[in-house]
């Protein structure tokens, strides 16, 4: 029962108004607003815009929330990662006799619980449209629904996961996304196409991701299979929160 109290209270000091505002304007905003720009096309000009759902418009605004959501979940993330350190609580948190490894134990199910809110509407927004304002072009089959959940969803809950640990190691919020939204939109994409890293490219979180969402007719970049994909998110995740609990438990308070 502690436990369930100080993830509630984690969850209480993420229910900040710009933070609720950027990120439910970042996932389910965003998948909204493709929505509507799509279906106000259609409606407008049916002679030159399709339907606004079918299987190419929801590659297309799963791209949107991937990138978008990858946003949000660093946001959140690194505010719950950092915020007890930046507002100088830290040490009144510890006075109370909690340990440290609890006390950062109980940021990511928080964190994760506060994205996840967000998430869950924004992928099934363009999910559903994608069937049911297919008209008559091709709709996309379960399967393919199912693979775009699980690779959206588990690239950007990982990214809540890094961000938490990462913030946490370096003390910083914003100097921690900076360097996530560096890594993750920018300098491991970079990577990931550099031939000359050979089988090292499997180590990306960017190329897991990649060999979870469908393929949609286009080689993937880096050949691995599913296992050795859910091996690699894994390991981010244990190392970078285990960064993130030693600093905690070592930092002065």
């Amino acid at each position: 029962m502690d436990t369930i109290r100080m993830i509630n209270a984690e969850l209480l000091k993420l229910r900040r108004r710009s933070l609720i505002a950027w990120t439910g304007g970042l996932t389910l905003g965003g998948s909204v607003s493709f929505l509507v720009v799509n279906a106000w096309r259609h409606h407008s000009d049916p002679a030159h815009f399709g339907p606004a759902g079918g299987a190419v418009n929801l590659s297309h605004a799963m791209q949107i929330l991937a990138y978008l959501s990858t946003v949000a979940a660093v946001l959140v993330g690194t505010t719950a990662g950092g915020q007890d350190q930046a507002s100088g609580v830290l040490r009144d948190l510890v006075s109370t006799g909690t340990s440290r490894l609890r006390l950062f134990a109980v940021r990511v199910p928080a964190a994760l619980m506060f994205y996840l809110v967000w998430f869950i509407p924004a992928f099934a927004v363009p999910a559903v449209a994608s069937r049911v304002l297919a008209g008559g072009l091709p709709a996309p089959q379960a399967g393919v629904l199912i693979q775009y959940g699980l690779g959206v969803g588990l690239s950007t809950t990982l990214d809540v996961v890094l961000a938490v640990g990462l913030a946490a190691l370096l003390g910083s919020r914003s100097v921690a996304i900076g360097v996530l939204l560096g890594w993750e939109l920018a300098f491991s994409r970079l990577l990931e196409h550099m031939s000359s890293l050979g089988a090292a490219r499997q180590l990306l979180a960017s190329s897991a991701v990649d060999r979870i969402l469908p393929a949609m007719g286009a080689p993937r970049v880096v050949s691995m299979s599913a296992v050795a994909a859910a091996l690699v998110l894994t390991g981010w995740a244990v190392v970078v929160s285990a960064a993130g609990a030693w600093k905690t438990v070592t930092r002065d308070a």
